[in-house]
């Protein structure tokens, strides 16, 4: 980081269900508004993608969502469609059919045509959608990559509502049954579930309550199923003594996999996803919403208070498009969200791993405007596969805004810079409010911007626009990357918003003149929020303003 062009610029180097979808599936104007909605998300990611490019829609894989594969066809075949639409001609688009057999193929381990199929699918840019549950329905993140440059050329998300009637909350004795019975007519071969694994979104990890809820649901099915068993054997035995071509119910000889997700929605409601898999593949998945009042009180989350130590677990995929160093710091801000949502009974963010900077700017941002998490302790942690990093953080949370949240707009010119591009932020208020700006870069590390030497106090009037940096102030610049094999990265700007004015000094210090100089002088992100906490943060307002560097 340094400042550069002028006295004070600024150093910035250094998150699906079935039964929901269903129900989207099934109301003609949700679906009409969902179309809507993704056609203008889709608009958003092709704005920077070239003409002409060859584009891939990737398909979603079995063994990275817990969606029903029918109902994952549905939304795939909207999607396409929007991004086609969303063209106009403009760019090629790989055969949809072509990329579902290439899942097919891929999923069930069938080689044969294998290599023709990739070979038709090549492609130059490929947009991948995330898929997870919301309060108000799905969110899906998408982002489009450049296959050759390995870079990120746009991003969106997009929340699709459903029908709230229709997706059927419930206590969870309720909710666990009928979930069990509709997994139990899949799986008539069933001889026992043997391993169990439901992890909580907002903590990365399996929990008590994922552990508790997975034998709970586990318990219904085997009965379920032995039950049904029971029943059509009886039934064959009756047909067999009336013909001899009665077909008997197969062997009960097979043994299964319980694995899902545990996603908290608000501090009303959860949603369980699951999938049984029996050699690899799975062979039933169902949704639940549950009442989270409705569970134990011994093992149902809580949210959170000032002396409550909360741990979440972050994780990373290195691969060209994230080098390790990123891919590090990317995993500690998927922790931090994770346990600021944890606290504040908030859904989590809107992926579950970092695959690229598209996925490590989208969680930046996420909780952190309601929350901020305070004695961090990082440690990283030994992952289950070479290429994969896992950090788990242990910190205190405390809410922003709890009493007075200053009505404070920001946005940036754009979401994408080069290196040593201008940057400016448009600040906006209904009422007379007070403004610290600062810099967190893709080393996480912090400098002050605002307040300066030249503006020691800076407030945003009622219907007075202020645009950064202000006239003769210098420039705010995105600045190279902190890796020499990074292609791209993510930083962010923050702004502090107080209805009265505060020491921001203290928060931060104001950015040096060079880039050794503001390296000497920046603080680390915890030191930041270390430093935030001391203040009134239940009068403040915090704004995370996440965006991409490329090289």
């Amino acid at each position: 980081m340094r400042r550069l062009r002028g006295k004070y610029s600024a150093c910035l180097s250094a998150a699906l269900t079935g039964a929901a979808l269903m129900a989207l599936a099934t109301a003609p104007a949700q679906a009409t508004d969902s179309k809507r909605l993704l056609y203008k998300a889709a608009v958003d990611i092709l704005l920077d993608v070239p003409e002409g490019s060859k584009i891939a829609i990737r398909p979603f894989f079995d063994n990275e969502t817990d969606m029903p594969q029918a109902v994952a066809d549905k939304i795939y075949n909207d999607l396409f469609d929007a991004f086609f639409k969303a063209s106009h001609g403009a760019h090629v688009f790989v055969d949809r059919t072509n990329l579902l057999k290439i899942q097919r193929s891929r999923e069930e381990f069938y080689e044969a045509d294998m290599e023709e199929l990739l070979a038709a699918a090549r492609a130059d840019i490929e947009i991948i959608c995330t898929p997870t549950p919301h309060p108000r329905g799905v969110n899906l993140a998408c982002n489009a990559t450049d296959l050759h440059e390995t870079t990120t050329l746009g991003r969106a998300q997009v929340v699709l509502a459903v029908d709230a009637a229709a997706a059927g909350v419930q206590p969870y004795e309720l909710a666990l049954s009928q979930l069990a019975e509709s997994l139990s007519r899949r799986t008539p071969d069933m001889k026992r579930i043997e391993h169990i694994v439901i992890r909580d979104h907002n903590r990365g990890t399996q929990t008590d309550l994922g552990a508790w809820l997975g034998r709970q649901l586990a318990t219904q099915v085997e009965t379920q199923t032995a039950k049904t068993r029971q029943e059509a054997l009886a039934a064959y035995d009756r047909e067999k003594a009336l013909s001899d071509a009665a077909t008997p119910p197969p062997e009960a000889n097979t043994v299964y996999r319980l694995t899902g997700t545990f996603y908290r929605l608000d501090k009303e409601t959860a949603e369980l996803l699951v999938a049984l898999k029996a050699d690899g593949q799975s062979v039933a998945k169902g949704s639940a919403k549950i009442s989270i009042p409705s569970l134990p009180k011994d093992i149902a989350p809580t949210t959170g208070m000032r002396d409550k130590v909360y741990q979440a677990v972050g994780e990373a995929i290195l691969s060209e498009k994230l080098d390790r160093d990123a891919a590090l710091r990317a995993a500690r801000n998927l922790a931090r969200a994770r346990v600021v949502a944890q606290a504040l009974g908030l859904s989590g963010p809107a992926v579950d791993i970092i695959r690229s900077e598209a996925d490590a700017a989208s969680i930046l941002a996420h909780s952190l405007n309601k929350g901020i998490p305070t004695e961090e302790r990082f440690v990283e942690l030994v992952s289950d596969a070479d290429d994969k990093v896992t950090i788990e953080l242990r910190a205190r949370v405390i809410p922003i805004g709890s009493v007075i949240h200053p009505d404070i707009q920001a946005k940036l010119n754009k979401s994408t810079f080069k290196a040593m591009e201008p940057i400016y932020v448009d600040l906006s208020s209904s009422a007379t409010t007070f403004i610290g700006l600062f810099s967190w870069g893709a080393d996480n590390r912090v400098v002050r911007l605002y307040p300066s030497p030249q503006s020691p106090s800076l407030a945003v009037e009622p219907n007075a626009p202020l645009l950064l940096p202000e006239p003769g102030q210098g420039d705010i610049l995105s600045m190279p990357l902190p890796g020499l094999q990074n292609p791209e990265d993510h930083e962010a700007l923050i702004v502090v918003a107080s209805t009265k004015p505060i020491d921001f000094t203290a928060l931060a210090p104001m950015a040096g003149e060079s880039l050794s100089e503001t390296m000497t002088v920046s603080v680390d992100g915890s030191h930041f929020f270390n430093a935030l906490a001391r203040t009134d943060v239940s009068r403040i307002a915090l704004e995370f303003l996440p965006y991409q560097v490329r090289r």
